[in-house]
């Protein structure tokens, strides 16, 4: 994976924005009488909030995300477990090396 260094500001920004998607993927979440309902819009929100950093969780956000945009079958309660942890990994990341 090739990686580059970004100035603060560029850095400092990104992390607010994949907070910011990780918080509202959370409210999805919370605020829903049925996970499955919203399950394809918590997933798409991980996937903005991890598409910050670290390409492993990335990629298997990503995964999820092709599979939530694209296919006719909806998430698993299993692929909305692993976009959260997906996410929440890659957005600490970031928090820890801004």
């Amino acid at each position: 994976m090739r990686t580059r260094n970004c100035a603060e500001t560029t850095t400092s920004g990104r992390l607010r924005k994949a907070v910011q998607f990780m918080e509202q993927a959370e409210n999805v979440r919370d605020l829903a009488d049925d996970d499955a309902e919203v399950g394809d819009t918590f997933v798409s929100l991980c996937v903005l909030a991890g598409i910050e950093d670290l390409a492993k969780s990335l990629g298997a956000l990503l995964t999820i995300k092709t599979k939530a945009a694209y296919s006719d079958r909806a998430v698993s309660a299993e692929d909305r477990k692993r976009a959260e942890r997906s996410a929440a990994r890659l957005v600490e990341a970031a928090r820890d090396r801004a």
